[in-house]
């Protein structure tokens, strides 16, 4: 659905047809849509949605489709179609977690539901992350959105590690900066704990800054 427009010769990795960003940037490349496909979302609106639909689905975790669109200024009107996972994998982690937060600890029910407790995965599935126990974090609402943004990644010894780069106010110190460097909670099962692998590629392509000491 895009293309560019190769000013030179541009270095492409074994096997891929996608030329590499730094030569991208040197060359300072341009891109846009084909021109059948822009042609398309011109004559119908609801067109960008769909594409947008598809990318946000393709490459972002569900936790993130709203807040990507809204900066981009685009009102996705209407329910995301969103990447199959298995339906066991929300209830088997978070009950892994003892219906608690792994960060913070959080925990509160309403007629035995859990409110405002997720199961996040920490390799995305969208990159190849498995619906398994030990690809998945019982998170709150706040820290679910923090640790899908990059805000607050895990060390390789099971640490809470805070971004240097987040900051604000009301609550923040006790919800993020008190828990820099503390250890992440303890399933209950030990098939849940992280695998390192999954930590690892979290802060590698999510994480962004550095970790507070």
């Amino acid at each position: 659905m895009w293309e560019i427009d190769e000013k030179a010769p541009l270095t492409r990795r074994r096997g891929s047809k996608n030329p590499l960003r730094t030569e991208l940037r040197k060359w300072k490349v341009g891109g846009g849509f084909t021109p059948k496909l822009y042609g398309e979302l011109k004559e119908r609106p609801e067109a960008v949605r769909e594409l947008a639909r598809e990318v946000l689905a393709a490459h972002f975790p569900e936790s993130l489709h709203e807040s990507v669109a809204g900066s981009v200024g685009l009102d996705l009107d209407g329910s995301l179609r969103s990447v199959r996972r298995d339906p066991a994998f929300r209830s088997g982690v978070v009950a892994a977690w003892d219906h608690r937060c792994a960060f913070c600890g959080f925990n509160a029910q309403l007629d035995n539901a859990d409110i405002a407790l997720d199961a996040a995965h920490i390799r995305w599935r969208q990159f190849g992350g498995p619906d398994t126990l030990n690809n998945g974090l019982a998170c709150c609402s706040i820290h679910h959105q923090a640790f899908d943004r990059g805000a607050i990644p895990i060390s390789d010894d099971q640490r809470i590690l805070i971004s240097s780069r987040l900051y604000g106010q009301g609550g923040t110190d006790s919800m993020f900066l008190a828990l820099s460097r503390a250890a992440l909670r303890t399933p209950n099962r030990k098939g849940a704990v992280p695998k390192a692998d999954f930590p690892e590629w979290h802060r590698t392509e999510v994480f962004r800054g550095e970790a507070r000491d």
